[in-house]
């Protein structure tokens, strides 16, 4: 082995052995003319409701993203960052106790950190819920579960008659059962923020594909 492949090795193992720095994927720079800096993109059009509509004008989209280190079978089983949006370890920050700019683009404002203007969400209040709606999607999706398991197995058997023979009788699997416990869920924590005036709206991950966790909110 040569100098050159023996220094590339060494390169590699150490790539390998630093630790990944989570960012939220979701944010995005936008170079600015005639400036030396950039803002960044961290809320985005409610594509939820119709583009001509007030609502589309009046409120905006937050993603929460998915990560995939916290759980085995991450690919199977959908799992949500519980970082407060701008806080994540990769996240673009300013100095403590300096002041965010903000500056208008395309009739929004952002600001050259990461960090959310108005989320009227508490850091407490995100990582409660979005830890409960990883708990139900774990126990929704994880294969290994027992009752998942026979079912799935019952479908092989009857070469995928199980599962239409429960929808003719009104019955939903296990899976369903668990994921509409998370719809109920997500619907009571609306209702209650609604009654709070809080202005903000939790969108079920289902409406996304389990790609994110959207938050329909104010921004300033």
């Amino acid at each position: 082995m040569t100098n050159d492949q023996l220094s590339n090795q060494s390169d590699n193992q150490q790539n390998l052995n630093q630790e990944l720095i989570f960012f939220n994927y979701h944010e995005y720079l936008i170079s600015l003319p005639n400036k030396d800096y950039s803002l960044i993109i961290n809320h985005f059009p409610n594509i939820y409701v119709n583009q001509y509509s007030t609502k589309y004008i009046q409120t905006r989209i937050i993603r929460i993203p998915r990560i995939y280190d916290t759980i085995k079978l991450s690919d199977l089983i959908p799992q949500f960052s519980t970082y407060y949006p701008g806080m994540e370890p990769g996240a673009i920050t300013t100095d403590l106790g300096k002041s965010v700019e903000l500056e208008l683009y395309q009739n929004q404002y952002y600001s050259k950190v990461s960090k959310l203007t108005c989320l009227n969400l508490s850091q407490f209040e995100l990582f409660e819920i979005i830890t409960k709606i990883n708990q139900y999607l774990y126990i929704a999706f994880n294969p290994f579960n027992f009752i998942i398991f026979i079912e799935s197995i019952l479908e092989v058997l009857t070469g995928g008659f199980f599962i239409q023979v429960l929808n003719l009788l009104a019955i939903y699997s296990f899976t369903k059962r668990e994921l509409l416990k998370l719809e109920i869920y997500i619907s009571n924590l609306n209702e209650k923020f609604e009654k709070q005036n809080r202005r903000i709206k939790f969108i079920s991950p289902r409406e996304s594909n389990y790609l994110s966790v959207c938050l329909k909110t104010i921004l300033i």
